[in-house]
């Protein structure tokens, strides 16, 4: 009778949650110049969303994308990061107004739905911090 390397089954049950488990990244154009992209961990075998990595607000500046806004659960709650100006790469973190209770799948939801809501807003803010005002595309 053969026996088994030591630690053989564990590595196959690891191997095996390794691929039910997927990271899904998708954007969304909102306009020609913005755009979301968001990034979220899933479980395949359950179809289930168990970790909402980032949900970002891109605008087009200078020949490039660059976030203005974005959402993440890393700390175990969605929170937001505002960056300050175009050249004050420095974030705003906060909790405020954003759903604190509820799921992965209710956290991205809301992301999205807030992105979609306030994206013109978040970009007049952004612009105006960074003296770019009259600007309306880069």
């Amino acid at each position: 009778m053969e026996r088994r390397k030591k630690g053989s089954y564990k590595a196959k049950q690891q191997k095996k949650i390794a691929q039910s488990i997927r990271t899904i990244s998708r954007e969304i154009p909102l306009t020609n110049t913005d755009r979301i992209t968001y990034v979220y961990v899933k479980d395949k075998t359950m179809d289930v969303i168990q970790k909402v990595i980032n949900v970002s607000y891109e605008a087009w500046i200078e020949r490039g994308w660059l976030t203005i806004l974005r959402y993440d659960s890393t700390h175990g709650y969605l929170h937001q990061h505002t960056r300050f100006s175009l050249t004050q790469e420095k974030e705003f973190i906060s909790k405020e107004h954003i759903l604190q209770t509820g799921s992965h799948p209710e956290w991205l939801t809301f992301a999205i739905a807030d992105i979609k809501t306030n994206f013109s807003s978040y970009r007049r803010a952004f612009f105006h911090r960074s003296n770019l005002d009259e600007i309306e595309e880069l």
